[in-house]
């Protein structure tokens, strides 16, 4: 290729260089809006930029070079983080429009000429190239925004399991182990192989969610203590680690007592009198036998038997799998589990109305929340994002995935 040739190339690519960009007047974007649908052009290229460029990275840049954010999706989001397209910056070079646009967590391109893989690679590199020269406004900008620390709210995620297994005992808590009667013609042992696999199974089931529930139940209370007390723990306690670790580490019978001390917010002391508070003692008592592992013949007799020498003598009569398994449904006591499970929630609504009434809304929101955000240099906690996820990805756009590791 002739030099002059090369440099017209060079001339050609000039709007892949971030450096030959400008943001067009008020008057052009109107006029660019207005027009829309009567210009008739090239089908643009886009790319969702997934892993070689950082929406933070890229806000930041455009931000210390063109200010505010000036592409229409700006005018057209909520005034919350639950937007598909959270910032648009529009662009122009010589005619050419480049659009980029920070949805979700990726990076969306789209320039208003045909761009070949090469392109999109020779792209990447000049925008990092760039980020040297606007170093100090970009470091200026991201200076000035909020940093959050996000983390998963504990008690949310137990809840949502505890709530899997309610739901399973709630299913199977009327379950009576009743042996099917044992065929007495030929060709009938499949079948009854079947529905005594179906009965043991459903046995199984009902035991693994009812010890699942039991365990769950006590850790959603103590959960639920400690996120009240991270979050709305006073300031001088608070700043003060060690006096902050010590009251976590504090039992929950006195934990809860005090958390009109330790929180704000708080109209009240937890009623110890009150029939929530007893229900949620008994819970919390009972729970330390279960956690340790201990064994006790009496609490845990099945049934009685004698013997005589070898010779076993059941006091009770009947079939072996009903006695065994109608005996362990009676020790299990998937009812007295489902009682206790609705009885810490009514625990929990009880110490959150003890709370000021303006903060209650946002106490149990947070609560429902999957996670949290916590702002170090303020401070405070807070939701930042929805909970469910959603994504758009139109058909046919291409992703960065493969352009440096194909090369």
């Amino acid at each position: 290729m002739s030099e002059r040739a090369s440099t017209e190339k060079k001339d050609m690519l000039k709007f892949l260089d971030p450096e030959n960009w400008r943001a067009p007047s008020k008057q052009e974007l109107n006029g660019r809006y207005q027009d829309k649908t009567k210009r008739k052009k090239d089908r643009p290229s886009v790319i969702l930029f997934q892993k070689y460029l950082s929406p933070v990275d890229v806000y930041t840049y455009l931000n210390a070079r063109f200010g505010e954010p000036n592409g229409l999706s700006n005018f057209l989001k909520s005034p919350t983080s639950d937007n598909l397209i959270h910032w648009d910056y529009l662009l122009i070079c010589e005619g050419v429009t480049i659009n980029i646009m920070g949805i979700n967590r990726s990076v969306q391109v789209i320039i208003s000429e045909n761009i070949t893989d090469d392109g999109w690679r020779l792209f990447v590199e000049n925008f990092r190239k760039t980020y040297p020269k606007h170093a100090k406004k970009k470091s200026e900008v991201l200076k000035s925004l909020e940093e959050w620390s996000v983390f998963i709210n504990r008690y949310s995620e137990l809840c949502s399991e505890a709530a899997i297994q309610y739901d399973q005992i709630s299913e199977l808590q009327d379950l009576k182990f009743k042996m099917p009667p044992v065929p007495t013609e030929k060709g009938m042992t499949a079948e009854w192989q079947e529905e005594f696999q179906g009965l043991t199974t459903n046995f199984h089931e009902l035991q693994q969610a009812c010890l699942a529930l039991k365990l769950l139940t006590p850790i959603l209370v103590e959960a639920f203590i400690n996120l009240l007390i991270l979050i709305m723990c006073k300031t001088e306690i608070k700043e003060n680690n060690t006096i902050y670790e010590a009251r976590i580490r504090e039992d929950l019978h006195i934990k809860v007592p005090s958390l009109h001390l330790t929180c704000d917010n708080f109209l009240k002391p937890v009623d110890v009198e009150s029939l929530e508070y007893k229900n949620f003692n008994r819970i919390m008592n009972n729970r330390n036998w279960f956690f340790h592992g201990n064994t006790d013949p009496k609490k845990d007799k099945l049934e009685t038997v004698y013997f005589e020498k070898n010779t076993p003598l059941y006091k009770t009569p009947g079939n072996v799998h009903d006695k065994f398994f109608g005996t362990l449904l009676d020790m299990i006591q998937p009812k007295k589990i489902l009682e206790d499970y609705i009885k810490t929630h009514e625990f929990i609504i009880h110490v959150v109305n003890c709370i000021k009434q303006e903060q209650r809304a946002h106490i149990w929101h947070m609560l429902d929340s999957n996670s949290l955000g916590y702002n170090e240099k303020e401070k405070r906690f807070g939701i930042l994002f929805s909970d469910f996820l959603t994504s758009s990805h139109l058909p046919g756009i291409k992703t960065d995935e493969y352009l440096f590791s194909n090369k």
